[in-house]
């Protein structure tokens, strides 16, 4: 009877070893998430570098430049006139734009219209 106790103890405990979790497999790396890549932000650009600037909305300007880079400029503030128009205008005397300069918008048939403040430059990745 002594005998018959222990194998049956030790059934028991093949069963409780058999309903345990299996092992972990084993773990595989993967790569980290990319971060971001940093864009390049300038301040300013030289008016004789840009090609063309082309109004994407009420808050973002495309400076074409030159040598094929994009410079994307956030305005300050959203500035819907700027959106309708799609045309604005400078300070006559400035020979570049920069981070704080306002740009004017012009409207038809009456011309000048409000200001909007130019933001960072940053580049794109548009041709």
């Amino acid at each position: 009877m002594a005998r018959r106790a222990r194998v049956f103890g030790l059934s028991g405990l093949l069963l409780v070893g058999a309903c345990a979790a299996p092992p972990e497999p084993p773990r595989v790396d993967r790569p980290a998430p990319r971060a971001p890549t940093a864009r390049a932000t300038v301040p300013c650009v030289s008016l004789g570098s840009v090609a063309q600037a082309v109004v994407l909305d009420a808050a973002a300007v495309d400076f074409q430049m030159r040598d094929g880079r994009v410079l994307r400029n956030a305005l300050g503030a959203a500035c819907p006139a700027l959106a309708e128009s799609r045309t604005f205008t400078h300070a006559p005397e400035a020979d570049r734009l920069c981070r704080g300069d306002a740009i004017t918008v012009l409207t038809k048939p009456y011309g000048a219209g409000p200001s909007c403040v130019l933001g960072l430059f940053v580049a794109t990745d548009a041709p």
